[in-house]
């Protein structure tokens, strides 16, 4: 906190008045409470607009929209011929358990 201080004052005192759970890596839980690694999914989007990110803006957007269309449609499909009464996943999860 020293060194922030010393390089910033207003941040030092924005930090201050936040309870350091929120900001601080020290005070994080260790425990996850989501079975999801928040940078697998940025890697999976990422390769999946791989073909895209060199276009020109509009043609990014519309790649993405056809990407996220596309997946929409698949899982629906698959969804809609599933028999159980939670979504597969869950369901896989609590079998396993």
């Amino acid at each position: 906190m020293a060194q922030i201080k010393s390089h910033d004052v207003e941040a030092w005192k924005d930090l201050e008045r936040l309870n350091p759970a929120a900001w601080t890596r020290s005070a994080f839980k260790v425990n996850t409470k989501c079975d999801l690694q928040v940078n697998n999914m940025c890697e999976a989007f990422n390769n999946a607009i791989m073909e895209y990110r060199d276009k020109p803006i509009i043609t990014l957007l519309e790649g993405i929209r056809f990407y996220i269309s596309s997946r929409i449609v698949k899982l629906r499909t698959i969804l809609m011929r599933y028999e159980g009464l939670i979504c597969p996943k869950v369901q896989e999860i609590i079998e396993k358990k």
